[in-house]
């Protein structure tokens, strides 16, 4: 498999239940997603789950279970539901989705960017100041 290049300005350092982790998000996607190996060093229980994962372009992901943990982005901090999948199906241990960010009314910050402004604001704007 190639190298996978992502734009790096929306890549977070992020802490599922305590412990630093890299993340990347992607208010496209419809889940959490953490990678096995991350799910095994931080000693998280999986449960089987039925839920349908779909990449780009209709294609099926293969999940592996799910996960409860308690997932902190800059000041938003939020329990949710991860699905669990192969580290080759991603290469960055955890992906940030609308259902991390739509359960938050904080600001999502970046020292170079303003990603994401929830409730009060409108997508893609900044804060009057």
């Amino acid at each position: 498999m190639g190298k996978v290049h992502t734009n790096e300005k929306y890549l977070f350092d992020c802490w599922v239940n305590g412990k630093s982790l890299q993340a990347y998000v992607d208010s496209g996607c419809g889940a959490v997603l953490i990678t096995k190996s991350s799910v095994a060093t931080l000693g998280l229980e999986t449960t089987p789950c039925t839920e349908l994962i779909m990449g780009y372009g209709g294609s099926s992901i293969e999940k592996l279970g799910k996960v409860k943990l308690n997932l902190k982005v800059d000041s938003a901090e939020a329990q949710v539901e991860a699905l669990v999948v192969l580290n080759v199906t991603q290469n960055i241990p955890v992906l940030v989705s609308q259902t991390f960010l739509n359960n938050e009314i904080q600001t999502v910050r970046s020292p170079r960017i303003l990603i994401f402004v929830l409730e009060k604001y409108h997508y893609g704007q900044r804060p009057q100041q």
